[in-house]
């Protein structure tokens, strides 16, 4: 597979943009996954009956599910862009790896 300059250049391009935005939803997606246990203890917290019955009242609080949603959904935002962005390295890196090739073979 041959790659051209102008799909290169398209790969180099979403890279530099996405830098910040990438930032921004690994960020968020790590703030709510540090989050996961001080809701769920809260809720613990606040429960009555034993440790078991604490713990699963906790897990199953409406806070606490509403927490596991946010993070599912930043995670799947989070890797979406991840996985892109590797393809696009590769599609540059093997676009360079080709030209230099080419350069190197024409010397």
């Amino acid at each position: 597979m041959s790659v051209s300059e102008e799909r290169a250049e398209k790969a180099l391009r979403y890279l530099a943009e996405t830098d910040q935005e990438f930032a921004r939803l690994e960020s968020y997606y790590n703030g709510l996954d540090r989050l996961r246990h001080p809701t769920r203890a809260a809720v613990f917290e606040q429960a009555a009956g034993n440790n078991a019955e604490r713990e699963a009242r906790a897990y199953n609080s409406r806070e606490y599910r509403e927490l596991i949603q946010k993070i599912d959904q930043a995670e799947r935002d989070y890797l979406e862009m991840k996985y892109k962005r590797e393809t696009e390295k590769l599609i540059w890196e093997h676009w360079r790896s080709v030209n230099a090739n080419r350069r190197y073979g024409s010397a």
